[in-house]
């Protein structure tokens, strides 16, 4: 070939962009597809010429040739190797003898925290190729918790962070010779995790520890190939693998070239891991464990083309392939020529959120801006100042925007492809060249995310384009204050200079791109419910607010289909008599028999929100469900747009007799805690036949609904309301008119305010505390405005004891605002209301302001856990005797502590509960904050999970701390717990850590 492989002799070290998670497997979903190369060769001792061998003939392992890599991967930015491996890597554990490797895996504890020993080799700028055959003969590690794998890796990542730069797995063998024994190839691609995308095969062999097996792939330009003891297994083609990736702040994300990430040099990687996420539990008896390696070689086609193909006579033509696939991309032009809009067609109608240029901040009149015509270009924003201020694309209506499959706090390091683009013109001669460009989005100042821009290092005195990474902005918050919300966006596009400077800005876009179709983008608008009852589908009518119907989706046409469901597709449905006069119509929904995959929903293309539904309110619907289907099993779930939903559940079918018909229910506010977003539901439920089991199956549904019916109130609940006021008595210069906008001048005397006249709310007392509820706009043309209020024992001069609530900022058209405040003093009642505008000069129209008083809550009983073991350092932390917990610099950001004391497991916090703990700080440390967490299962399955409010740790002598468990769906059950220091380097002694629940 004109491109051959090559040996490379260079230095030592690695290479900066690789940041691998794994050698992993599993996955499928291949399909059948033609082979696109034919052979040339038709003998298959005609095609390969060896080039590289290593026998291990020698008595030691070759330096020139392999690099041992040493400890737990934080070396190389993977704590634990992205795995929760168990092992601590060194060079000794890989021995050369009788012209065999092996790796042998030790109970040893040569490092804290790592009871297990073991070795990781790899060939990176030693020998790196691109195309031929790799082969390798092998016995891999036999036992539980053993993870033996020869693996491929780029040498320098051309195509960004792992995967989009690629993986191959040529062998993967996990927990040989037991009952989870796993034997599997896979390819990595794709986006960057945690959206990488994998295609993987199972592969049946028998003995694979105890017999050496010959593995081997066969790699092309547009093709890769895998072959266990010469037997083809499997192939993937380039139509199907790619890589999407950030390019460079000039062009931002791409895809990569057709046949990328397997067109550039990779390197081999062997290695035996001990324990983590793949392979589970270790079992002790089975340490030492060896992995036995003969030999690697890699040949090249002696054909010699340039593209490494031409021999592949060897080839299975009847295997099937992966489906070709490709990014979703989405943009959104938010300014060209003037301010944009985003619209969606929800219902036959078309929903606008429309944008505009504002300055929010002028900086005392030092900014100015206007939309100027520029030649050749069209209109642009002309942005001059003498010192700071700023920009911003906002919602004419100062509706927040909802983005999706951006990427969110608190996650910020989970990459996902969002970005905002923009062309710039930065005039030198009228810009501080020393000065900076902040580019910001915001859900609300001060929470937001930026991005520095320094003017020095930008084109100056011409157009140019810039991207800005939405990961980066979530990443870089204002010092001490919440990162940006993507979920609740006030300005998308934010440019702030910090000295004087004056530009221009257009094209202002902003895009995503995401492995799932439509699996990033804006979210519509949503819907609105009575508060009583939201139907969905009722006596064989589909409410008008799930516009699009019934659908379907399946893995063979890979997308949604929606209407009347009569089609050749794998889901078909037809509404029917349920043969029950109490059910009504019905919705027989069936499962072909094509050997695909699907689900069946009810879709809203906007979204419908159910928040009202929270406290008291169900979902409900009827199923009859037949024998055959009751056997395999049924899952529902609700979602609120790709990636957020409940997930899958399991529904309980105890007691349930296949062929009749059942009423199931499920509370809104445990969808809720499983993860659903109630603002935003579009799929209002979602049921299938347990997957990988669904061919000819079938099921009736009818009368599904959200409502609140035959429900009690919670415990506690109720108590009294008053009102609404009549802010009517003004006082102190203060003014309303006759809409009830109200406005405190500049000039009024600063206790000027709003006395409510209406005397039959008095008088009011509050011994469980309670709420202040009200509706308010900004009038057009106004700013935010900030509201309180004030209850007295009486009107003034008698009017204390009194309180005040918090201040309530006002923002945008109408909406319900509401303040909550805290117990009073029993007995003490209060006679006056009064009503505050904090700001000067703007005016706020409030109307029907109600007073709720709490009622009582019942008396709650907690019972304590047993004392939590915090021993599970991760992510650099770390434990000293006396349990003094360590979160040092340099540790990641997520690194913190776990639980190891698994006989507490499972939690549940259907009514809430409290974490306690003994704790001190030591001399001269600085008060400390401490949080908990609790997951769903260990990472990966985390989700769901909540995490308390921090607890802020002060003084040397022990005290004793407790911070509220806020309720979480009844059924929900949590098995991991962990533990996170918020300060670094910042000591702190935490003992005797309990949970508490209610009795």
């Amino acid at each position: 070939m004109s491109d051959p492989i090559r040996r490379t002799q260079r230095y030592l070290g690695m290479a900066a962009a690789i940041a691998v998670l794994s050698a992993c497997g599993g996955g499928g979903g291949d399909s059948a597809k033609s082979p696109v190369t034919d052979a040339f060769y038709p003998e298959p001792e005609n095609e390969w010429t060896l080039v590289w061998g290593e026998d291990f003939d020698g008595a030691s392992l070759d330096a020139t040739i392999w690099e041992a890599q040493v400890g737990d991967g934080s070396e190389y930015g993977l704590d634990r190797w992205g795995n929760n491996e168990l092992q601590w890597y060194q060079g000794e554990n890989a021995t050369v003898a009788d012209g065999m490797l092996t790796i042998t895996a030790k109970a040893e504890e040569v490092q804290a925290g790592f009871p297990y020993t073991s070795a990781r080799l790899r060939t990176a700028e030693k020998f790196d190729f691109k195309y031929g055959r790799v082969e390798v003969r092998a016995k891999a590690a036999e036992g539980q918790g053993l993870w033996s794998a020869v693996w491929m890796l780029p040498t320098d990542s051309p195509y960004g962070n792992w995967a989009s730069s690629g993986e191959v797995d040529i062998m993967e063998v996990v927990n040989a010779g037991t009952d989870g024994q796993r034997v599997f190839t896979t390819v990595h691609h794709g986006f960057p995790w945690p959206l990488n995308q994998l295609s993987g095969l199972d592969v049946s062999l028998e003995s694979p520890a105890s017999d050496f097996h010959t593995y081997a792939l066969e790699w092309e330009e547009d093709e890769l190939r895998w072959f266990v003891d010469g037997v083809h297994v499997k192939t993937v083609g380039a139509d199907h693998y790619y890589s999407y990736y950030y390019k460079d702040t000039a062009t931002g994300y791409v895809s990569g070239p057709s046949t990328a990430p397997f067109d550039t040099e990779f390197h081999l990687l062997v290695n035996l891991a001990v324990g983590g996420n793949l392979p589970g539990d270790v079992t002790a008896g089975d340490i030492p464990s060896e992995m036995v390696i003969d030999y690697i070689r890699v040949y090249e086609c002696s054909y010699g083309q340039a593209d490494g193909g031409g021999c592949n006579s060897n080839a299975d033509r009847t295997l099937e392939r992966p489906d070709a696939q490709e990014p979703f991309q989405a943009s959104f032009p938010m300014y060209t020529d003037a301010a944009g809009a985003f619209s969606w067609m929800i219902g036959g109608e078309e929903v606008v959120q429309q944008l505009a240029v504002n300055s929010f901040w002028n900086n005392d009149g030092a900014l100015s801006f206007m939309e100027t015509e520029v030649d050749g270009r069209g209109v642009v924003i002309e942005v001059t100042t003498s010192n700071m201020g700023n920009i911003s694309l906002n919602t004419t209506d100062a509706s927040t925007v909802n983005l999706f499959g951006f990427g969110n706090n608190p996650n910020f390091w989970e990459i996902h492809a969002g970005e905002i683009k923009f062309d710039m013109y930065i005039d030198s001669a009228g810009t501080d060249l020393e000065s900076s460009i902040f580019i910001k989005m915001d859900s609300g100042y001060p929470v937001l995310g930026q991005k520095e821009l320094k003017v020095a290092d930008l084109p100056k005195d011409e157009w140019f384009t810039y991207s800005v990474q939405v990961n980066d902005l979530l990443a870089n918050s204002l010092p001490d204050q919440a990162g940006l919300d993507t979920s609740k966006v006030n300005s998308l596009f934010v440019l702030e200079p910090t000295s004087s400077a004056h530009v221009m800005v257009d094209n202002i876009i902003l895009a995503c791109g995401h492995p799932s179709r439509n699996g990033c983008g804006i979210t519509p608008p949503g819907g609105e419910v009575d508060g009583a009852l939201a139907p969905v589908f009722v006596d064989g009518e589909i409410n008008a607010l799930w516009d699009r119907g019934a659908c379907g989706y399946d893995t063979t046409v890979n997308g949604d289909y929606c209407g009347d469901g009569n089609s050749s597709n794998l889901i078909t449905w037809t509404v029917t008599d349920s043969g029950d006069p109490d059910i009504g119509s019905s919705l027989l929904v069936n499962f072909g028999t094509n050997g695909a995959n699907g689900v069946f929903f009810f879709g809203s293309a906007g979204g419908v929100d159910v928040s009202e539904f929270e406290a008291e309110g169900k979902l409900l619907f009827d199923l009859n469900i037949p024998a055959a289907t009751a056997a395999a099993g049924m899952i529902y779930k609700v979602d609120c747009f790709y990636p957020c939903s409940t997930g899958d559940q399991v529904l309980d079918l105890t007691g349930y007799e296949p062929g009749t018909w059942k009423t199931f229910e499920v509370s809104v506010s445990d969808l809720k805690s499983l993860g659903l977003d109630l603002t935003k539901v579009n799929a209002g439920i979602v049921l299938f036949p347990t997957w990988g089991n669904q061919q000819g199956l079938s099921f009736e549904v009818a009368n599904v609904r959200y409502e609140v019916a035959g429900s009690e109130p919670p415990a506690g609940a109720g108590g009294t309301v008053y009102g609404p006021a009549a802010f009517s008595g003004s006082f102190g210069g203060a003014f309303s008119d006759a809409s009830e906008t109200y406005t405190f001048p500049t000039g009024a005397e600063v206790w000027g305010g709003f006395a409510n006249e209406n005397a039959d709310m008095y008088p009011m007392e509050f011994p469980n505390g309670g709420k202040v509820t009200f509706t308010a706009a900004i009038p057009d043309g106004g700013v935010d405005t900030n509201v309180k209020f004030v209850f007295e024992n009486a009107p003034y001069p008698d009017t204390n004891p009194n309180f005040s609530t918090a201040d309530v900022l006002v923002s945008g058209g109408e909406a319900v605002y509401e303040v909550e405040f805290d117990a009073q003093a029993e007995g003490q009642t209060f006679s006056s209301f009064l009503m505050y505008i904090v700001e000067n000069d703007q005016p706020v129209t409030i109307t029907n302001v109600t007073v709720t008083a709490n009622g009582a809550e019942p008396a709650v009983t907690l019972v304590e856990s047993a004392p939590a073991d915090f021993g599970g350092v991760f992510g650099g932390t770390f434990v000293e005797t006396g349990e003094v917990y360590t979160f040092p610099s340099g540790a990641e950001v997520w690194g913190g502590f776990a639980n190891d004391n698994t006989d507490l497991y499972p939690f549940t916090f259907g009514q809430g509960g409290e974490v306690r703990f003994t704790a001190a700080l030591g001399e001269g440390v600085a008060d400390t904050g401490i949080r908990f967490v609790f997951e769903n299962a260990p990472y990966p399955d985390v989700n769901p999970n909540f995490t308390t409010e921090t607890v802020t740790v002060t003084g040397t002598t022990e005290t004793e701390y407790a911070v509220a468990i806020p309720p979480q769906a009844a059924a929900q059950t949590y098995s991991s717990f962990l533990m996170y220091i918020v300060e670094r380097d910042q000591p702190v002694t935490i003992k005797n850590i309990r949970v508490a629940t209610p009795q």
